[in-house]
């Protein structure tokens, strides 16, 4: 996801909000985890400001991108409800002080 999210902000002109757009993708994550696909709706938002982008519309694509989101609910539908990490089933996380660092737990993700 953080990759995913550098790259979203990199597209949508917007750095200083890439741990924003990963919230997002993390929220859509967390949906998918509990069997509600909000991945299709996210991805259809994203489309039509990557488009208003080619024809000049927006000036500002990660504000465009975020009213929207917000105009259609999936805003805090992705953002609320409690953090927690997502992992492949069968995948365990990594024990303390492993390749994450001490005190810190890792979750493979796919």
């Amino acid at each position: 996801m953080g990759r995913t999210g550098e790259l979203l902000a990199r597209a949508l002109r917007d750095p200083g909000s890439v741990n924003l757009y990963r919230a997002l993708l993390w929220g859509a994550l967390r949906r998918k985890d509990r069997g509600e696909d909000r991945f299709e709706a996210l991805w259809n938002a994203l489309e039509r400001v990557l488009t208003d982008l080619q024809e000049g519309f927006a000036k500002k694509p990660g504000a465009l991108l975020i009213a929207r989101l917000r105009e259609s609910g999936l805003w805090a539908l992705l953002l609320e409800g409690p953090q927690y990490r997502v992992a492949e089933p069968g995948v365990r996380p990594a024990r303390r002080g492993g390749p994450g660092g001490p005190g810190r737990r890792n979750v493979a993700l796919w």
